[in-house]
């Protein structure tokens, strides 16, 4: 069963390639420019889709395909955890690592990404290799005469990223050169690598604390279908991270306190996200110290973990020296993926707040213009003019632009409209304005405003309150190892749905890692589910802007959030009525 449902997984796997190409928002992997054969995955088989007309366009159709095999990849793998809940033999275990492996070889063949953050480790790591400056000071946007910047979605944003990944990143820049092919295959390497060795330890950690359950904790990591896609195809640093707590549970289970330390500390400098652990780590190791030793070494971890932070730190304090953190989960402009994104709007349009501010992405920011020739200005795109602009006349850019048409605000008539964007150009802002209170109102841009702040507020606050209530109820019990990943994955899961307000797929595959080295009761089964249910961000996400569909795209956080929150419910009645279903107990 576990040798069928391998192959089942590796072949959809494949099959996944044929339609990525077509698919809107992809990038180039680069693996064209490295193995020119993988192209037979590509232009024949596209051309053939074509000759047969189908009904919809080729590209809706390539979205299609590839929902269907992206999900399609989680029956073989909803069929080797059934088998495996029972099933503790060695070889049985062997085989997962080994398909595992498997896996993520053959997603670095991908012809696509699923997504461009490579581009902005890349970038990160050139501003320090190429340029020799800061990437926590200096932004992408400050050279534009890189030829990757075109690819960098991040232009003006500093590097967010912890100092540690930032490192590595930049010693895989240097290896890379200029070669973007081989660059990015090194950079997948590293998470596809991870991923796999995270595989191994969950398998290692499992046979020596929980034998009958290795296998299923190998196969819930290292088969699932999420953390196949998002680490060796997109490349996604976020398995390292993984791997550095799935060590840190090695660490505690085998009493290895400094070990367990340094690679806690090392994952939270990978993504400052896994600071949040911390806490609820060090308590449980405290708590298991047997004796005056054991406590020196938990403190002898401490120093070394302060220690390995200051190195990472050192390189990159200095002058102004402060880095970009703290907007990952304060700022009105992280909503993006979220049912915190879905309140965000809602309330903010509740209380008055300008409608095409609300669907404004949040990381829109307002710009100068200058007509080149007298232009009208519509109320809407190309309907009812409602004043004119004249030529070298500066205005306002206050909304994205559809490709046709800008949004401006008119600072001569006070007035908002739509004006043709070919005919403008960019400039400066007149010194006329600068202590305009409405012109400062609009530059904000569409989270800057008294409303916005106000829910913003609002928001972040529940949230963490939430987060540290639970956080201080589940210090006061926890003992075990067991006791910590369940409290893991209790906190992962709320920071999930009350404080990352600005989500993506792969940030589940932390809480993967835990789940895994935890294979039983309803927050893991519901985790898996979770898996499931994110990927269909891929397929919403290519409805923005569509003018019959773009709803679907508007509500994405609802199929990515409801589903395992369904499974908690009906688990929760199930068990009140006293039919609690054994595979999700188990």
């Amino acid at each position: 069963m576990i040798i069928l449902a391998g192959l089942a997984l590796e072949l959809i796997l494949i099959l996944s390639f044929v339609p990525a190409p077509l698919v809107p928002l992809t990038a180039d992997s680069g693996m064209d420019e490295l193995v020119p054969w993988l192209e037979v995955l590509g232009q024949p088989i596209h051309e053939r889709l074509a000759s047969l007309r189908p009904g919809i366009s080729l590209t809706r159709l390539a979205v299609i395909l590839q929902m269907v095999c992206f999900l399609g990849l989680f029956l073989p793998y909803a069929g080797a955890l059934r088998a495996l809940r029972t099933d503790g033999d060695l070889r049985v275990g062997r085989a997962v690592l080994l398909f595992g492996a498997l896996f993520q070889l053959t997603a670095l063949a991908s012809r696509r990404l699923f997504s461009n953050d490579l581009f902005s480790y890349i970038f990160n790591g050139r501003i320090m290799t190429v340029y020799g400056a800061n990437p926590y000071l200096a932004v992408p946007a400050r050279y534009p005469q890189d030829p990757l910047l075109p690819l960098v979605d991040w232009r003006e944003v500093p590097n967010f990223y912890g100092p540690l990944w930032t490192l590595i990143g930049a010693e895989l820049t240097r290896l890379g050169g200029d070669e973007l092919g081989l660059t990015l295959l090194l950079f997948r390497l590293v998470p596809a690598a991870a991923a796999i060795a995270a595989g191994i330890l969950i398998w290692w950690t499992l046979r020596c604390w929980q034998p009958r359950q290795a296998a299923l904790g190998a196969a819930l990591w290292a088969w699932n279908p999420l953390v196949v896609l998002e680490s060796g195809v997109s490349g996604h640093n976020d398995a390292l991270l993984a791997l550095l707590l799935v060590v840190a549970v090695w660490g505690l289970v085998r009493r290895r306190a400094v070990l367990g330390l340094l690679a806690l500390t090392a994952a939270a400098l990978v993504k400052y996200s896994a600071a949040v652990l911390g806490p609820l780590y060090l308590v449980v190791l405290l708590r298991r110290a047997p004796n005056a030793a054991a406590r020196w070494r938990v403190l002898l971890g401490m120093v070394a973990a302060a220690g390995l932070a200051a190195a990472c730190f050192f390189p990159f304090w200095g002058g102004g020296g402060e880095l970009a953190v703290s907007a990952l989960v304060s700022s009105p402009a992280r909503y993006l993926n979220s049912p915190a994104e879905l309140v965000y709007g809602q309330a903010r349009l509740w209380l008055g707040d300008d409608s095409r501010l609300i669907v404004e992405r949040m990381e829109f920011r307002p710009w100068w213009a200058a007509a080149q020739r007298p232009l009208q200005l519509f109320l809407e795109r190309a309907e009812i003019p409602i004043g004119q602009v004249e030529e070298d006349q500066v205005v306002l850019a206050i909304n994205r632009s559809d490709g046709r048409w800008q949004r401006v605000f008119d600072p001569v008539t006070r007035t908002t409209g739509y004006v043709a964007l070919a005919a403008l150009r960019t400039t400066v802002r007149p010194r006329s304005l600068d202590a305009d209170p409405e012109v400062a109102s609009y530059e904000i841009g569409p989270t800057g405003g008294a409303v916005a702040a106000r829910v913003n507020l609002a928001i972040r606050l529940f949230g963490w309150l939430v987060v540290a209530a639970i956080g201080t109820a589940l210090l006061w019990r926890a003992v075990t190892p067991d006791q910590l990943l369940s409290g893991w994955l209790t906190l992962l899961t709320l920071v999930y749905w009350l404080v990352a307000a600005w989500f993506f797929p792969w940030y589940l595959i932390w809480a993967l890692a835990v789940a895994a080295l935890r294979p039983r009761g309803p927050l893991v089964w519901a985790l898996v589910v979770w898996s499931a249910a994110v990927l269909t961000y891929y397929g919403l996400v290519t409805l923005e802007g569509d003018p019959t569909l773009g709803w679907l795209y508007r509500w994405r956080a609802v199929p990515m959030f409801l589903p395992p929150l369904l499974v908690l419910v009906g688990y929760a009645i199930a068990t009140r009525v006293g039919r609690s279903p054994a595979a999700l107990r188990s």
